[in-house]
């Protein structure tokens, strides 16, 4: 049987539990987890008791399991979320550091990881975005966004169900007209727009300007 490994480590499952071994196959970490992600940042993610929390490579609790969910630990921040109780239920997600404070608090509906300084959240089925200070920076007025800025914009839709382009000011670099847009990942800075017509898409390539890519 082969194992992955990654940062020196591979997780392993036994009788529904979880684990890991080192590269030697010695076990570090006690197979006994509801639940057990790679190691990142120095730390675990694991699960016991239905409740999440972070150990280090010795199997020591560095962050208690007080979390319904949580994920693995990026740049120094990890994705934590609780079950929210009363009249307003739902879950609530917001950033721990490794240290274990909540640097971005659990308010929210949803919560993407940072790039380019910014963070997407969603919160009352409205998205916006936030700086790692928790200040919100774009307006959480859109049905739904990208998920990062890439090279400065982002992909946002209105309330019409339609998707525009805007920069870091919140300005509208592309109008709200496009049933769907992408990023091209091999083409920086260029769209993939498209409407559909009779049911059937019909795509284009633009650039932040708005121009057709292919006719420039």
């Amino acid at each position: 049987m082969g194992f992955f490994y990654k940062n020196g480590y591979s997780i392993v499952q036994l009788n529904k539990k979880w684990g890991a071994i080192d590269s030697t196959g010695k076990i570090i970490i006690p197979i006994e987890y509801e639940r057990l992600s790679n190691l990142f940042d120095g730390f675990f993610c694991a699960k016991k008791q239905n409740k999440f929390g972070y150990i280090n490579v010795n199997n020591e609790t560095m962050i208690p399991f007080m979390y319904d969910y949580a994920y693995d630990f990026k740049d120094g921040l990890a994705k934590v979320g609780i079950n929210n109780i009363g009249l307003s239920k739902g879950r609530r997600y917001g950033f721990i550091n490794t240290t274990g404070k909540e640097v971005i608090s659990l308010i929210y509906d949803d919560i993407h990881y940072f790039q380019d300084g910014l963070s997407c959240v969603k919160k009352n089925r409205k998205s916006g975005f936030i700086d790692f200070k928790g200040k919100t920076v774009i307006p959480l007025v859109y049905q739904n966004a990208t998920e990062t800025f890439t090279n400065g914009y982002a992909i946002v839709q209105n309330e019409m169900g339609k998707w525009g382009l805007i920069d870091k000011s919140n300005k509208l670099i592309i109008p709200f007209k496009y049933d769907m847009i992408s990023s091209e990942q091999e083409l920086k800075g260029i769209f993939r727009v498209t409407n559909f017509q009779n049911y059937l898409p019909v795509p284009d390539y633009i650039d932040a300007k708005g121009q057709n890519y292919f006719e420039n």
